[in-house]
């Protein structure tokens, strides 16, 4: 291994372009040493040094050593990678410890094990087929915008928790794609910050169920048509909101999802949790669901022809948050035969097809929308399995329906509402004045 070397050219397809296992030390001052599928060098015993800037190491890493972890060699005190390097591999002590080239790689510790608990840092845009994501690992856009070309899954995390990050100071960072994530088998994906933007950004149980964790950045919807944020598939899985925001981008058409579950969807339910953030569109909930809300806003704007959340299947737990329904239109339970049953609600409930049971209780919340609550029949098959329960919350309605059920389902127990819920008040309680102010709702 001792000795040096100043030019020519060394490629390896298979191993490493450099293989040091005799001791002493190699200096390579000039040349361009090429792995197409490992570390440029590998270091068995002896020792590497790097002179100057005339030489090229091309690899997943500059160097791989003899217990297999994946490292860096320094040149003139200078953290060196060639100048294709997609992305800087950074340890827990935010020490840089090796780069990499994404593009047609998959971003897993189990064959690349320099990637196992780190951080991938972007450093430019890149452009990528379908990336699978094995292992645990931070990927950090960087305010750089990573675009997928498959033509369905850009990431599928399988077996794998993957938190995505954008640490630039402008917030540019996104992964752009038709389908940009799949959550299959036990993975965990966590949205920390950044931008997830394709047709149907998020698909979760697609496969096998998975969870996904929104805590923040943005999960856009671009397709101004019939795009969905969020679209459940047809096995069990979760994702749980506490920040940042989902936007559907036919939010002020006559579509609006942001997020939904088709009708065909009879079992597995999957579960989303929502306690913080905002979402912009529809939820809805064609097929089994299972929704819990203790905060955050779901506003639907006034163009779009939709209710903030319709419940065909399932059911829905709602403690707190803001739902709100700009629509100026009143409640219409005409089904159109694929799509919602509703619109102008703030939460609305109209059993599908299938009918399954469905349960709502609503605890707390603010309640905006030209009817807050209602009930329709929409396929006259008697609704049966329905039950709805309100115990608190606020309900203010821009029409004369503060409360609407067509099969008389709906028993309020307690809340305040801007007009009176009379006909569906719960035996043995009444509705009395408010008097409060403050609270500036009549009932």
């Amino acid at each position: 291994a001792a000795g040096t070397v100043s030019g020519g050219t060394f490629t390896s397809a298979n191993r490493y372009a450099v293989y040091t296992n005799q001791g002493g030390t190699l200096e390579i001052s000039g040349g361009t040493f090429t792995s197409t599928k490992d570390a440029a060098i590998s270091i068995y015993s002896g020792n590497v040094n790097l002179i100057g800037n005339s030489f090229v190491l091309n690899g997943i890493s500059t160097v791989k050593y003899v217990d297999g972890s994946y490292g860096v060699l320094i040149a003139n005190s200078n953290t060196y990678a060639p100048s294709n390097t997609e992305a800087w591999i950074y340890d827990e002590s935010n020490n840089v410890v090796a780069y990499t080239k994404i593009s047609g790689r998959s971003l897993s510790s189990t064959s690349n094990p320099m990637l196992a608990n780190k951080t991938v840092k972007l450093v430019k845009d890149i452009t990528t087929s379908k990336v699978v994501t094995v292992g645990t690992l931070t990927l950090d856009l960087n305010g750089k915008v990573w675009t997928t070309t498959a033509t369905k899954t850009g990431i599928s995390s399988t077996n794998s928790e993957i938190t995505i990050i954008d640490s630039s100071a402008e917030q540019t960072g996104k992964i752009i794609g038709n389908d940009v994530a799949h959550i299959t088998s036990t993975a965990i994906l966590n949205l920390v910050s950044g931008t997830l933007e394709g047709v149907q950004p998020l698909i979760p149980g697609l496969q096998t169920g998975g969870t996904f964790n929104i805590k923040g950045g943005k999960v856009v919807s671009v397709d101004d048509e019939s795009g969905c944020a969020i679209i459940f598939g047809s096995v069990s899985s979760t994702v749980n909101i506490s920040g940042g925001e989902i936007v559907c981008g036919s939010a002020d058409k006559d579509y609006g999802f942001a997020i939904s579950r088709n009708g065909e969807h009879k079992t597995n339910a999957p579960t989303l949790n929502i306690s913080g953030g905002k979402v912009e569109g529809a939820i809805y909930a064609a097929g089994l669901m299972n929704i819990n809300i203790d905060g955050g806003e779901m506003h639907v704007p006034a163009k779009a022809e939709v209710s903030t959340i319709e419940m065909r299947a399932g059911s829905l737990n709602i403690t707190d948050g803001e739902i709100i329904n700009n629509l100026v239109l009143s409640a219409d339970d005409s089904y159109s035969g694929n799509g919602t049953a509703t619109r102008g609600c703030a939460v609305a409930v109209a059993q599908h097809t299938t009918e399954l049971p469905i349960t709502v209780n609503i605890s707390g919340g603010e309640f905006q929308a030209y009817t807050p609550l209602y009930q329709g029949d929409a396929m006259h098959n008697g609704a049966q399995g329905v039950e709805i329960s309100v115990t608190n919350g606020k309900f203010t309605a821009t029409s004369n329906n503060i409360i609407w059920s067509e099969n008389e389902l709906i028993a309020i127990k307690g809340g305040l509402f801007n007009k009176s819920p009379e006909k569906y008040v719960a035996a043995g309680k009444t509705v009395v004045p408010n008097t409060d102010d403050a609270t500036k709702n009549a009932f």
